[in-house]
């Protein structure tokens, strides 16, 4: 099992032996990770590519296909099934290497973590002219605070 940086660099690695069913990884500092799996054929703890003339198969790979957010003293837990979806679907786009071409319009897939609120683009936090720039909902007061806000 093995941690991935933003660039599909290995920052950190553990062996699971075959009948244990988690793999622990403790104090990875705090960022944004992908997950990688390899099953290790050839017990050598890295990555075979195999090889045409023995006719051996490169290693099986699998990635979680979300990212990983590890925020500092905190603790995360993932289930993950990694033949669960398609091996050609599993890399997360943030970090393949070759990416596919788009098509005119097209935007890339977006992690759906990563999505953004399309409700707050007008919203200005230092409009003191107390008007919603927002065009819905009631009006802020004076203070600028908004009404009926949960947090």
């Amino acid at each position: 099992m093995q941690l991935l940086n933003n660039s599909d660099k290995v920052v950190y690695q553990t062996v699971k032996a075959a009948g244990e069913p988690v793999v622990d990884m403790r104090f990875i500092a705090p960022g944004t990770y992908y997950a990688r799996l390899f099953i290790d054929s050839t017990p050598n703890g890295k990555w075979d590519t195999g090889n045409p003339v023995d006719s051996t198969q490169p290693e099986e790979v699998y990635y979680f296909a979300k990212k990983l957010e590890l925020k500092k003293n905190w603790d995360i837990e993932q289930t993950w099934i990694y033949d669960e979806l398609p091996v050609d679907v599993q890399k997360p786009y943030a970090i393949k290497k070759n990416k596919p071409k788009l098509k005119r319009g097209e935007k890339p897939p977006v992690d759906p973590d990563e999505e953004e609120d399309t409700e707050d683009e007008n919203y200005n936090p230092f409009d003191r002219t107390g008007r919603n720039t927002r065009g819905n909902g009631p009006s802020r007061g004076a203070t600028g605070m908004r009404r009926n806000t949960s947090f």
